[in-house]
């Protein structure tokens, strides 16, 4: 107890001793004022003009300098006497002083303001030869003016000026957000030189050793990856560069044409000081071991200063400063007290730490005493801080390399006893598949898992540590493995030893992706010296494939099953697209023929049209049956998309139920996009009968809108797939029962359904997600469950019209030569030997490709081109061609058919034959393909 009281003691009288001794040597030996004149010789080196000087407050600082000199405010005029400054102040003060020359001759003079850190200072004086016409001459200079439009050659504001003979009196004024301080000195020419001289020396000599400092900790840190040297570099760096900017060396050779940054960093630079001193101050003493309260006031205080860096910038510079020099005695408080208290405490790191760095912290409170006018300007309160900072720069750096000689001998011993107790578990718990976990019984808690624990359960041991174990179960597994737990549990209680093996039991356990895997487990526990079991240790193992053998057999045979289902049915739909196709071939073909023969005008050919239309919109509808199957390519043109829409309307209007309402909203009918129209009807109709089918238990709004949007850069940006521009938005929207997160996520996934088996392929919104792409567009979906669901489509903006067509006035080819026509349904030879003999042609007509193939071989030089279905009984189209080819191989081959699987471009190709065409076609399609096929060099 006494020695600690003789270590306070010496520690009390120390502190006390030097900072008197600061005070002494700070504080001004004299405060006598001067109110007379004072007077200069050629012969003067330095004089502190500060004494001779008067100062007048003008608190709205909207005073000119004619109205400062005039008699009212003259006399307003007090001396300075003994105060040092007027800390911070919103007002502009002004200062005059009298220099008397008693000689005949002009004195050449330098007055100098030696604090740089102000935002604006004006000197006004006479200068011969002849004054300006108010008498005097005016120089500029602070922070607010850029230092190469300056005449100053000095980081601080230093004036050359000429007394002439007599009294004259010299103004000057200051105004600054900052700290104001009164000063003037008066320089001879040669001493000014020596002075600036000297003190570009010395600053450079201590920022030369600042940079070394700064290179050491960069290089230091690059081999050892040690936090400390980053936190003793922010330290050094912010402490360099607030001397820089605070005694005006930033503003002449960092930003000299920029002079905002000197307001912006005086502030922010202190504050990356502090981080720097808060985060080595933490690492260097150990509080986060030593003192673990006074370690959060560490934390704190840094992120707090992470705060203030960025805030700084924003906030008005007064309050910047101020809250720099505050935050910094808070944190020299905070510093200088754990230091002293783990001193006390007998820590030697701690104590050499509070030796090195109580100098810089009492250059520190100077420097902040002089900033508020409690202390003069003088060489201490200015010198001191780049001294002392350079010193314990230097110092902390021998210090970080002592600590960590210690911590790297601590780590090495520390290492040699990990190993030996490491190596005993380390082949097992690397090598073996399944899971090792002791389980805490008290807690429920892990408290020991291998890492193979990540690739059966996705966790790392870390994130498995904060679960109990029921949290990785099922609702009913948990049941179960607490219910044989606790059976383990009375199990182990009534055995002898310290360990019983207690139950294997199978569970399934949760993913941490969110799927259920099924896991064998077989436990220990262990027990205390009471015999009562504290821990369990089991082995697990993934038994999910085992299990999932039999789920995977009925799976496949379901898939199987499915697969068989889906092939008959688009064996179905190509039978039933060739006989549609047949049939739609005769109506189109017949009304072709029959509107020929009328005459445009009459309501007959009015109809004829309408049917000819019809025809080209089911033949578009037979072909969508086979959309995925066949991967046709669409037929995009530009639309107006309103259109669509209207007739989408008119066809579901009549289906739904009068619980549902529909709400369209098209502002612009002139939008049009570029786009298969029957793809854009098949995804409209998708999209309203999806929405049925969410309102048909309780009804609601079918929304359909239709509106054009514009994407500038910042719009776009939101999208991942959209670039700026115009585009069409059409959305459609419900008021059903909406979607959770986890469907609303594979909304677009090919064959996910919600529907009930049978009822849903899952195909229909990915069709609509992938026409949607094709047309260079996007697709959104926004939906919450009980409210409702919109789907929004983005097409691009076509401007240019629809491409127009006339059937009826397209001239139609024909010809005189002979066509062997073979199609096996009587309906369709009939209808094309009418329509081919209307065109000039001598048509040949057979509905068996064995007796057309008879006749040809009859007269094969009679037969000048042949057009041939694909889907005949006993000889198909394309064997029919492969036998003529061997009698004629020159002839023209025309191959027509509604559908077939096993037609490919390549098969075509192969087989020679000249034109393909699909039915049902025009008379003007199949004109023209056999013109091409004609009239092609052989």
């Amino acid at each position: 107890m006494l020695k600690g009281s003789n270590k306070l003691r010496q520690w009390v009288y120390g502190v006390t001793t030097l900072l008197l001794w600061t005070a002494l040597m700070a504080h001004p030996l004299s405060g006598a004022e001067h109110t007379g004149a004072v007077t200069v010789d050629p012969s003067i080196s330095r004089m502190d003009l500060t004494p001779f000087l008067s100062f007048f407050e003008d608190t709205e600082g909207n005073l000119p300098f004619k109205e400062v000199r005039s008699p009212q405010k003259t006399r307003n005029f007090k001396p300075l006497g003994s105060r040092t400054g007027f800390g911070y102040s919103s007002s502009t003060f002004w200062f005059k002083c009298t220099i008397e020359n008693r000689r005949q001759d002009s004195i050449p003079l330098i007055l100098e303001y030696p604090y740089p850190a102000i935002d604006h200072i004006e000197l006004y004086y006479p200068q011969e030869p002849g004054p300006t016409p108010s008498g005097f001459h005016k120089t500029m200079g602070g922070d607010t003016q850029a230092f190469v439009q300056t005449s100053q050659s000095f980081r601080t504001f230093a004036v050359p000026v000429s007394v002439p003979p007599g009294d004259h009196t010299f103004y000057f004024m200051l105004r600054s957000k900052g700290a104001l301080v009164p000063s003037l000195r008066g320089w001879g020419a040669d001493a000014f030189n020596t002075y600036q001289q000297k003190d570009i020396i010395i600053n450079w000599l201590y920022y030369g050793a600042m940079l070394s400092v700064c290179i050491f900790c960069v290089l230091i840190f690059a081999r050892t990856k040690d936090p400390i040297f980053l936190s003793l570099l922010l330290f050094v760096f912010g402490t360099a560069l607030f001397s820089m900017v605070h005694t005006g060396m930033a503003a002449q050779y960092l930003w000299p044409g920029m002079p905002i940054w000197s307001n912006r960093l005086h502030p922010l630079s202190g504050f990356i000081g502090c981080l720097g001193f808060l985060l080595y101050s933490r690492t260097i003493l150990s509080t986060q071991a030593a003192l673990p309260q006074i370690d959060r006031w560490f934390k704190f205080l840094a992120r707090l200063n992470l705060l203030l860096c960025v805030i700084s910038m924003a906030i008005p510079y007064s309050i910047a400063t101020q809250a720099m020099i505050l935050f910094t005695g808070i944190t020299i408080c905070v510093t200088a007290g754990t230091s002293v208290t783990m001193s006390l405490k007998g820590n030697r790191q701690a104590k050499i730490y509070f030796l090195a760095l109580l100098p810089f912290i009492v250059s520190i409170i100077l420097m902040a005493l002089k900033s508020y006018g409690f202390l003069q300007n003088n060489l201490l309160t200015d010198s001191m801080v780049q001294i002392t900072s350079s010193a314990v720069c230097v110092l902390l750096c021998f210090g970080v390399i002592d600590k960590i000689n210690q911590v790297q001998e601590d780590r090495k011993h520390a290492l040699v006893e990990l190993n030996r107790a490491e190596s005993k578990y380390r082949l097992l718990a690397e090598n073996i598949k399944d899971v090792i976990w002791i389980l805490d019984l008290s807690s429920l808690k892990l408290v020991y898992i291998t890492p193979s624990i990540e690739a059966m359960m996705g966790y790392t041991p870390k994130e498995a540590a904060h679960f109990s174990f029921t949290e990785m179960l099922p609702p009913q597994a948990g049941k179960r493995a607490m219910t044989a737990v606790k059976e383990g549990i009375r199990q182990a209680r009534e055995s002898t030893g310290k360990r019983k093996e207690a139950f294997t039991i199978e569970l399934e356990c949760y993913h941490k992706k969110g799927h259920i895997f099924w896991t064998e487990t077989t436990t220990t526990f262990t027990q205390d010296a009471m015999g009562k079991p504290v821990e369990m240790i089991g082995v697990t193992r993934d038994i999910t494939s085992r299990k999932q053998a039999e789920k995977a057999k009925d799976a496949l045979e379901q898939k199987l099953h499915q697969s068989g289902k889906l092939e008959a049915l688009g064996t179905l739909a190509g039978g039933i697209a060739h006989d549609m196709n047949n049939i739609i071939a005769a109506i189109l073909g017949y009304a072709q023929i029959s509107q020929y023969d009328t005459d445009p005008d009459t309501r007959l050919n009015h109809r004829i049209n309408r049917i000819i239309k019809a025809c080209h919109r089911a033949k578009d509808l037979v072909g969508h049956i086979l959309t995925f199957s066949r991967q046709d390519s669409d037929k995009a043109q530009v639309i107006k998309i309103h259109l669509i829409v209207k007739e989408v309307l008119k066809l579901i209007r009549a289906t739904l139920p009068a619980t549902i309402t529909i709400e369209s909203h098209i502002e612009d009918k002139s939008l049009m996009v570029n786009i298969d129209p029957t793809q854009l009807h098949r995804i409209i109709m998708n999209l309203c009968t999806n929405a049925w089918h969410a309102m048909q238990d309780s009804g609601g709004i079918l929304g359909l809108g239709l509106e054009k949007v514009i994407l500038d850069e910042h719009t776009a940006g939101q999208y991942i797939n959209l670039t700026p521009g115009e585009y069409v938005r059409l959305t459609v929207s419900d008021t059903g029962h909406g979607m959770e997160d986890k469907v609303l996520q594979r909304v677009f996934e090919p064959f996910f359904t919600t529907k009930p088996t049978g009822l849903g392929t899952g195909l229909g919104l990915s069709m609509v997600h992938g026409i949607v792409k094709k047309s260079g567009g996007d697709i959104f979906v926004y939906s919450e469950p009980d409210k409702g669901t919109a789907f929004h489509l983005l097409f691009p903006n076509v401007t240019r019209e629809p491409a127009q067509q006339e059937t009826t006035q397209e001239e139609v080819p024909g010809g005189s030569e002979s066509i062997l026509y073979v199609d096996d349904e009587e309906y369709i030879t009939d209808m094309a030997v009418e329509m081919l003999s209307d065109l000039g042609y001598r048509v040949i007509a057979s509905n068996s490709s064995e007796d057309a193939l008879a006749l040809f071989n009859e007269n094969p030089g009679d037969i000048d081109l042949l057009i041939t279905d694909q889907t005949m009984p006993n000889l198909t189209g394309m064997d029919l061609a492969d036998k003529i080819r061997e009698t004629a191989p020159d002839l023209p081959i025309i191959l027509c058919t509604g559908f077939s699987e096993l037609m490919t471009p390549e098969r075509i190709d192969g087989s020679g034959i000249n034109q393909y065409i699909m039915k049902p076609f025009t008379q003007n399609d199949l004109a023209a393909r056999i013109r091409t096929a004609l009239d092609k060099p052989a």
